[in-house]
């Protein structure tokens, strides 16, 4: 025999448990849609390299910043490495080598190659090993600074004619 007050505190803790993880996946959702447009504002992307497979996962962002469809295609490292410029190649593949021996942190900054036009980035990452010393794979992340780093250029053009300008007024 169940007493009505029993029942109704059943259903009252139930009700509150179920309201409990529905609020806690609306934050969830919340959260993930400002981390996405807090993403998408600074232009910066994250990404896992699963080592084993060369199987990359990204961010939406980091498919934005390569000029990718997620829905059409699945990056692994041979087709992010096609996209680095030719000249930036070598140090990032040395950088990242570096990394793995010493287990520890880099940053870079390099040049990507999306749709015939030059992107400037900065990609900072570690590895990450198992228990047992084993390479498991490595996370990072990658911010597209071709809007900076060409403020950037142009000031530093501002400034050298500039001074050729007041170096030309003092002859």
């Amino acid at each position: 025999y169940i007493s009505k007050q029993s029942s109704f505190d059943e259903i009252n803790f139930s009700i509150k448990i179920a309201l409990n993880k529905f609020l806690e996946d609306q934050k969830t959702k919340h959260d993930k849609f400002f981390l996405s447009q807090a993403q998408k504002i600074a232009k910066i992307g994250h990404w896992q390299l699963i080592n084993h497979t060369n199987e990359i996962n990204w961010s939406n962002e980091t498919y934005n910043i390569f000029g990718k469809d997620k829905n059409i295609f699945s990056p692994n490292y041979e087709s992010f490495i096609e996209n680095v410029h030719v000249e930036d190649k070598e140090l990032l593949e040395k950088t990242y080598a570096s990394s793995k021996l010493n287990k520890s942190d880099y940053e870079l900054g390099y040049r990507i190659i999306i749709e015939g036009k030059t992107k400037h980035v900065i990609e900072k990452g570690n590895v990450l090993y198992s228990n047992k010393g084993k390479l498991v794979s490595s996370i990072g992340t990658i911010q597209d600074i071709t809007s900076s780093n060409l403020a950037t250029n142009l000031l530093k053009q501002s400034e050298s004619n500039f001074r050729d300008i007041f170096t030309n007024l003092l002859m």
